[in-house]
């Protein structure tokens, strides 16, 4: 359930920060539309790429680390696969005992 404030005195001031708020960006993008050439493109952050393809690109693990990390995610994928067949086998016999 959500706390929502009854008291109008506390919503009138939320309403007029909210308002002075929007009236600020709409003046910014106004400032923006006017002058493009001013507009600073924010720059894409390239991190470093934590999985197996993109460091054996960079050559920072070696073909048979590759190897053994690609059958350890094959193994996890299997696994729960395994796992959520299980439970649905056993959700599918204790639902036949209640009939």
């Amino acid at each position: 359930m959500s706390n929502i404030d009854r008291d109008p005195i506390l919503c009138q001031e939320r309403i007029e920060k909210r308002r002075q708020l929007l009236i600020q960006l709409h003046q910014e993008n106004l400032i923006e539309l006017e002058n493009p050439a001013l507009v600073e493109i924010e720059e894409e952050n390239y991190g470093t790429c934590q999985e197996a393809n993109c460091l054996l690109k960079e050559n920072v693990i070696n073909k048979k680390e590759y190897n053994f990390k690609q059958k350890i995610k094959w193994a996890w994928i299997i696994v729960s696969i395994t796992i959520i067949i299980c439970l649905f086998l056993l959700a599918f016999y204790i639902g036949r005992l209640g009939a």
